[in-house]
């Protein structure tokens, strides 16, 4: 079975939901050929880098525009020169010989229904949605199943008038790494474990009022991810010699696994990252619209902390989060809890199932 996944680098979330996707399909098939496309890059290869470009200065510079932007496009049902796109989703279908489409990214969707309006084309369309909140480009005509992340994001997609009977709850696609135990902390480590990271862009919560607290504390070891920032991390390699900072890593599992909690921004693939590992998350000021929905996940089911204004994530503030053992230890059986109920379904099945039923 040759399967296509569609995705976009707007962040990094959605391009490692593809890639775990890719790994988690492949795992329970060995027979499937699946490819990961970055959509923009495809349809746009000589412009797609500005696109990018424009996007992460966006987020750094301008949340509210960004916001304001996402709540239009939550409301617009025009998908702009689809016709002209068509014939390239066309021609990826057929050089790739697709038996199946999974797309993680909400445009892919849109377009790809569009073309199989335009086209006739029968081949099935899968989305996997990489937030708890879930918008209105996500729901596309012509879509096969919907893999959700939580039962909040099931009831969104009832409420906008979905079929029941196209959902599923699958948490968000983590990688297997993620998922297959924590790390035991050293006998001797009375320290704290503390993981500061932003995701791809590096995006620090609270950065410097954040980081000048955490190196005020004594019973802690602070390792900061600052993922493709490079200039963020010369800033705490220089200004912080007593952290362990980090760019760009690729066993983001084994630092969670072995951390007592992690200071992050709640990305929907952070999110679902920390409840694979069991690590408690400690979010400060969240501030995107689907950040700000992911966090009242966090606060709804009890696995971390969310410090709404950034003024309050004071060192007692901290020190009492990480150092309430009992309360760290609830927080993990809740996440393993979620992860046993995720583990009911897995997007392979699903499409392989469906398309038994159809060939009845």
């Amino acid at each position: 079975m040759n399967i296509l996944v569609l995705t976009a680098r707007f962040g990094m979330g959605h391009y490692k939901v593809a890639e775990a996707i890719k790994e988690n399909i492949e795992c329970r098939n060995a027979d499937a050929n699946v490819k990961i496309v970055d959509f923009m890059n495809y349809l746009f290869p000589k412009t797609s880098k500005f696109i990018y470009g424009g996007y992460n200065a966006l987020v750094f510079k301008n949340a509210r525009l960004y916001n304001a932007i996402g709540k239009f496009a939550g409301h617009g049902d025009a998908v702009p020169f689809r016709f002209m796109i068509a014939a390239k989703i066309k021609k990826l279908i057929l050089e790739n010989e697709a038996d199946a489409i999974v797309v993680a990214f909400p445009l892919c969707s849109q377009y790809v229904s569009a073309f199989k309006d335009y086209s006739g084309c029968d081949v099935p369309m899968y989305t996997c949605v990489t937030d708890i909140p879930v918008h209105k480009d996500w729901i596309a005509d012509n879509t096969e199943m919907y893999f959700v992340s939580s039962n909040e994001s099931k009831e969104m997609m009832l409420e906008k008038g979905v079929d029941k009977s196209k959902i599923i709850v699958t948490g968000i696609p983590v990688r297997t790494d993620f998922s297959n135990g924590r790390a035991l902390k050293p006998v001797h480590e009375n320290k704290r474990n503390l993981v500061v990271m932003g995701g791809g862009l590096g995006l620090i919560p609270g950065s410097d009022l954040l980081l000048n607290r955490l190196a005020g504390m004594d019973n802690v070891n602070v390792t900061v991810i600052t993922g493709n920032n490079n200039k963020l991390f010369e800033t705490i390699s220089s200004n912080y010699p007593k952290f362990k900072t980090l760019g760009f890593v690729d066993n983001m599992s084994e630092y969670m696994k072995k951390a007592d909690a992690v200071i992050t921004k709640p990305g929907g693939v952070t999110l679902f990252e920390a409840i694979n590992t069991q690590t408690p998350l400690y979010v400060v000021n969240p501030f995107l619209l689907q950040e700000i929905g992911n966090a009242r996940f966090i606060e709804d089911h009890g696995i971390g902390r969310v410090v709404w204004k950034e003024k309050d994530a004071t060192p007692d503030d901290i020190e009492e989060f990480i150092s309430n053992t009992e309360k760290l230890d609830e927080m993990k059986k809740i996440m393993l809890k979620i992860c046993k109920a995720n583990s009911k379904y897995d997007i392979m099945t699903e499409i392989i199932t469906q398309e038994e039923e159809k060939a009845v």
